[in-house]
């Protein structure tokens, strides 16, 4: 009658792991889309435009 513990665990964890390939992806795909750093932007400028 109760929920397995174990079993939920697994299901979060693996929704986690889903959760984080998938922004690393759109991450890489939209600095592929920006182009490089330019040289008179700071990295932090980069990253808030990102």
């Amino acid at each position: 009658m109760g929920t397995d513990p174990l079993g939920t665990l697994t299901n979060f964890v693996t929704q986690m792991i889903g959760l984080s390939v998938a922004a690393e992806r759109v991450t890489e795909t939209l600095k592929q889309w920006i182009g490089p750093v330019p040289t008179h932007r700071t990295s932090a400028r980069y990253a808030a435009l990102i």
